[in-house]
């Protein structure tokens, strides 16, 4: 089966072709011009920046919130061990070596060995308390509840 047409006209005609269609349709789409030239509206250049302000406010303010919700619903659910998992008691073991130390009736420096042996006790305590876990192992320990906040009609006590 010979034929007198060289297979590569064929080919760079059908080229062609393509090419002639892909140009008419991209003519086709083209819009045609108004009779007015298009005014940008008077809100148009404000609206994307504010819509972006918008959002970003929202998703700061949901940002901060979450965690303030967390809490709440771990408070409402009774959920203990999860909630001492959230709470971090380290900043609080100078408050709580000195509020021991006060319960003791312990003020200024140790002198006598029943004084250091109080201040030693208060600050063992505290260090036990402040790391993690240590809240969870003195309720689960038998202590008698203690009470975290309270603050109008509503009172968080661990027990």
């Amino acid at each position: 089966m010979t034929s007198s047409v060289d297979p590569w006209d064929e080919v760079w005609d059908a080229y062609e072709a393509r090419r002639a269609a892909t140009a008419t349709a991209a003519a086709s789409l083209t819009p045609t011009p108004s009779r007015r030239p298009a005014r940008p509206g008077r809100w148009q250049g404000w609206l994307k920046p504010l819509l972006a302000g918008v959002a970003f406010s929202l998703g700061c303010a949901a940002g901060s919130a979450w965690p303030v919700l967390n809490l709440y619903g771990l408070v409402l659910r009774q959920d203990v061990p999860a909630l001492l998992r959230q709470l971090d008691l380290a900043p609080a073991r100078d408050g709580l070596r000195e509020e021991l130390r006060a319960h003791a009736r312990l003020h200024g420096p140790a002198t006598g060995g029943a004084e250091r042996l109080l201040a030693g006790m208060a600050e063992d305590m505290a260090a036990a308390l402040a790391r993690p876990g240590g809240l969870e192992q003195l309720l689960q320990a038998g202590a008698p509840p203690l009470r975290l906040a309270e603050w109008g009609g509503t009172a968080v006590e661990l027990a």
